[in-house]
């Protein structure tokens, strides 16, 4: 009750701006100025050694590392195996470099990446979770060893459930943490399954593009919505002297009050519908994330063919700007190209064993295809599953996002 209260307020609040003249606060949005500090947390469990270890996270890592610094200016931490002590990715080393990460003050940008494994769990309890459910990360100390040389041993066998780090704690950390400063903005890239919302931002569905839905959304709010989001920027963002030519005094009461009740329930909506109001309030820090997955999927974290950090990469170094709208294109885009890449290789491998057990037996493709076919065909479907079960990219933010907008590191 008391948070829809405040959001009321704010809404009240525009609207006063609006009548009055008051001017926003002025930012720092001079980039070259301002501290840059990143943060690469990138656990790989043993790599090739180990069932359920990584290969790509470190080398995206160390590209992400140096396209920060010489892009970007960024100053970069970095915890990965095969470092010192201080640098693993392990759970007392992760929570240190999180709580630290976020300091008092303002005009600050942070981009934090985590690649590497994330699971999820019930969490029936936790009314903010709409799945039920609560995400987490794993530390390379969270997972026990399974040697290549020994039997596959489930995922959740070797999970030290201990030693995870929940949603509700990297919210804590780092959301509730940068909205006690102004003008701030963190950037985090998780490349995991289950990443939508692993710093639990009220924003998603607002923020996607590509599909039909989505495209549906979009046309919807262009007519419905985006008329009152021009009138509430153009009123905010005007000079005094520029309003008090342009712009009547307005109130509450006045032409626009009687949308009040409507941006309000809005603005209060517990969930997002796709159809949130995007009021400018560029004092407030701003806070995205870029996941390579819905809660409900997989991510192609344990290979080259399309991971979202490898998808990412080019288009930054191309294009140090890009458009929300641009960013998710090109990862939707270079994911997809990856799981068609998978596709393509489970099919060779179905077509190489065809050909192996008719070599190997002498029988001719008929015979083996009512023998052997149920068996490895099997295994194909089940290959495609899981493939098909993986990642679609999404983007989440503490505030609606305009996806024309430039992001701006």
């Amino acid at each position: 009750m008391a948070q829809t209260s405040h959001q009321t307020n704010k809404l009240k609040e525009a609207f006063t701006r609006m009548s009055t003249g008051q001017s926003l606060p002025q930012l720092n949005t001079d980039r070259s100025t301002r501290k840059k500090r990143a943060l690469l947390i990138t656990p790989t469990y043993g790599g090739k050694a180990n069932h359920w270890g990584l290969v790509s996270p470190i080398n995206d890592a160390n590209v992400m590392k140096t396209l920060l610094i010489n892009q970007y200016g960024y100053t970069v931490r970095t915890l990965h195996e095969g470092e010192g002590s201080d640098s693993l990715p392990t759970y007392e080393n992760i929570k240190q470099a999180i709580d630290s990460f976020i300091l008092k003050e303002d005009n600050v940008d942070y981009v934090l990446l985590y690649a590497g494994h994330s699971d999820q769990v019930e969490a029936k309890d936790r009314l903010e979770e709409e799945d039920g459910r609560s995400e987490f990360i794993i530390p390379c100390d969270a997972l026990g060893d399974n040697s290549v040389h020994e039997v596959k041993r489930e995922f959740n066998e070797i999970l030290d459930t201990k030693k995870v780090i929940f949603d509700y704690y990297l919210h804590e950390a780092l959301v509730e943490k940068i909205q006690q400063v102004k003008g701030s903005q963190l950037v985090a890239i998780f490349d995991s399954c289950h990443s939508c919302t692993l710093l639990n931002l009220r924003h998603h569905r607002c923020n996607r593009v590509g599909s039909f839905k989505s495209s549906l959304r979009r046309i919807s709010r262009r007519i419905l919505l985006e008329p009152m989001e021009k009138y509430l920027e153009y009123t905010l963002v005007r000079t005094e002297s520029e309003r008090s030519r342009h712009v009547p005094k307005t109130d509450a009461k006045g032409p626009m009050g009687v949308y009040l009740p409507f941006l309000s329930q809005l603005s209060n909506a517990k969930q997002c519908s796709g159809f949130c109001l995007r009021l400018p309030t560029p004092e407030k820090p701003q806070v995205i994330c870029i996941s390579a997955a819905k809660d409900s999927q997989f991510a192609m974290e344990n290979n080259q063919n399309g991971s979202l950090t490898t998808a990412l990469i080019p288009l930054f170094s191309s294009e140090p700007q890009p458009t929300y709208e641009e960013i998710m294109i090109f990862a939707q885009q270079s994911v997809a190209a990856g799981r068609d890449r998978n596709f393509k290789q489970v099919d060779e491998w179905y077509a190489k064993k065809k050909r192996e057990a008719t070599e190997k037996k002498g029988h001719s493709p008929a015979f083996w295809r009512f023998t052997r076919l149920p068996e490895e065909r099997a295994t194909r479907d089940y290959y495609i599953s899981q493939i098909e079960a993986h990642s679609d990219p999404q983007l989440s933010s503490e505030r609606p996002l305009r996806m024309a907008a430039r992001l701006v590191l």
